[in-house]
């Protein structure tokens, strides 16, 4: 795997589902907590009325490769790096993530 491919699972597909769900918090009036957490992103949402049906399981796995945007908290996946399948997977989990918090 390249090292772009490593940057783009690691770092920017889980913050695109990030940022979509801080702005869903936003939308609602309230200032997001600094967390980078997307379990708990996902259910404050929810706890706001929000009908998103972003499955835990996919919280979960975007959990695994992304912890956070500093070298200390690099997320791993429990095998080790990250390899190609699991940055099409991510792709994928990702691009679902989108549509769905596009037609809220």
């Amino acid at each position: 795997m390249t090292p772009v491919e490593k940057e783009i699972i690691r770092r920017k597909l889980a913050v695109i589902v990030e940022k979509g769900l801080k702005t869903l918090i936003l939308e609602r009036g309230e200032k997001p907590k600094r967390i980078h957490d997307i379990i708990e992103l996902h259910n404050m949402v929810k706890k706001m009325g929000w009908k998103i049906d972003i499955t835990i399981d996919d919280a979960v796995y975007l959990n695994s490769i992304y912890k956070g945007r500093y070298p200390t908290e690099d997320g791993l996946l429990p095998h080790g790096e990250p390899s190609k399948k699991d940055a099409e997977k991510a792709i994928v989990v990702s691009r679902v993530v989108v549509e769905r918090l596009r037609k809220l």
